[in-house]
């Protein structure tokens, strides 16, 4: 029975999914990193963390809010995609003509890299709209597929390349994930090619309708970012060429972390959503965050043993002892991870300044301490940072969550227990009526 419950929960198999999407990335470094020299391999990390940043700055919370509004359906979600296309085609573009312009100024490249650097926020955003498909449908078998083939293409593309080292560079790498992703993206998009019609086939309300609530998301999506990548870019600026090289090493054990809790969110967002009634919500968020939590727990605790023994032996002395940092960064991105799967179950129920409040207080924190721990300890700074901060943020989350969702919701799991005095708070606030015996 268990065993049948556990192949039947999309969380489970979309876990199953990232944890083999995100080992194949892990390959994907170590095999980048042997291929490249200490330089380019910085060069490397700058590039993927300039990548993972611009595209955020202009999603304007589409994403999401073609998650979360609502279609009559099969044929009426298709209405509501097709009507938010253009608009989402025509911000892809905005921000690959954006990153262009920006990386010839802040990056030493060349232009042929430049232009792939473009491209891939683009593809960025044409797999973004593909996997808001997936999720609305609740096609999490062909999400799980994605994940996955798109690291097996690169894969298969870097591989030959162990023969002739000497003919890898970034240029060739960056090119190898763009086709990697490209060739999954498009094959996607033709599948699903009922939702990309023309935006005349939908209705203009409905694409103004996903506009507005995407620029609410936005606001909290451009706090995650400055949240969660604004480490990354402080370290780009604050540590050596050699520092960054292995803080780039690290980076994707980190990042594989958030990505579990990150595909879990989505398949809980579309739960969330789907329930009717407050006290449905109520149990389903709660149901969610329990879930996401203790699945993000289990894989960070083996990964943080696991990237203490394994990575210095898998990069060698290539880039010094990297063993403590490993483990800082893997705890700081189970840490975050747990701070965005709860930021993204609230936007199910449209509840919104309770992240707000966390990413402005974490943004605070990093630019404060930030440059500090950097300067002072190098890629060991960066773990401390992400640790203490995570810590810092979570406690923020924690406690406005507590006041908000009852307030929003006007539900409460047992009156007998902790989150009842919660109620007393809110009830203080005047934003809530006592419930009546």
């Amino acid at each position: 029975m268990l065993h049948r419950r556990m192949r039947a929960s999309p969380a489970i198999r979309i876990y199953a999914a990232t944890l083999i999407a995100q080992a194949l990335g892990l390959v994907i470094t170590v095999l980048t990193a042997r291929l490249l020299t200490v330089a380019d391999f910085g060069l490397m990390a700058q590039i993927l963390i300039w990548i993972g940043f611009l595209p955020y700055l202009f999603t304007c919370g589409v994403p999401d809010a073609l998650i979360v509004t609502s279609g009559s359906g099969r044929e009426g979600m298709a209405r509501v995609f097709s009507a938010a296309c253009t608009y989402f085609a025509f911000l892809a573009g905005v921000a690959g003509l954006v990153t262009w312009l920006c990386v010839r100024e802040l990056l030493p490249v060349n232009t042929v890299t430049a232009v792939l650097m473009a491209l891939s926020v683009v593809l960025a955003f044409a797999s973004s709209f593909v996997m808001s498909i997936e999720e609305r449908l609740r096609a999490f078998d062909e999400y799980n597929r994605l994940l996955i083939l798109t690291n097996v293409v690169t894969l298969v593309l870097l591989a030959p390349f162990l023969l002739w080292p000497n003919w890898c560079t970034v240029a060739v790498v960056l090119c190898a994930r763009l086709v990697g992703n490209a060739s999954i993206v498009l094959l996607r998009l033709w599948k699903r090619r009922e939702f990309i019609r023309s935006r005349a086939e939908g209705p203009a309300t409905v694409w103004r309708s996903v506009a507005k609530t995407g620029m609410r998301f936005h606001c909290t999506d451009l706090l995650i970012v400055l949240a969660t990548r604004l480490e990354q870019i402080l370290a780009v600026h604050y540590l050596t060429p050699v520092a960054l090289g292995a803080y780039g090493a690290i980076l994707p054990v980190s990042i594989a972390v958030k990505s579990f809790a990150g595909a879990v969110g989505l398949a809980g967002l579309v739960r969330v959503t789907s329930a009717r009634g407050s006290r449905s919500q109520g149990t389903v968020l709660d149901r969610q965050l329990r879930i996401s939590w203790i699945g993000t727990l289990l894989v960070a605790g083996p990964l943080c043993l696991l990237s203490a023994i394994v990575l210095p032996r898998v990069y060698g002395p290539k880039f010094g002892d990297i063993a403590w940092s490993a483990v800082l960064l893997v705890a700081g991105g189970a840490l975050y991870a747990m701070i965005d799967l709860q930021i993204r179950l609230l936007r199910g129920i449209d509840l919104a300044w309770p992240g707000v409040v966390a990413r402005v207080c974490t943004v605070i924190f990093v630019g404060i301490f930030g440059p500090v721990l950097l300067v002072r300890y190098g890629v060991a700074g960066a773990g401390y940072l992400s640790v203490a901060t995570g810590l810092f943020a979570h406690v923020i989350l924690s406690v406005t969550r507590r006041i908000a969702v009852p307030r929003k919701l006007d539900y409460f799991p047992d009156a007998n227990s902790r989150p009842a005095r919660w109620r007393h708070i809110a009830i203080r606030s005047g934003r809530m009526q006592q419930e009546s015996p």
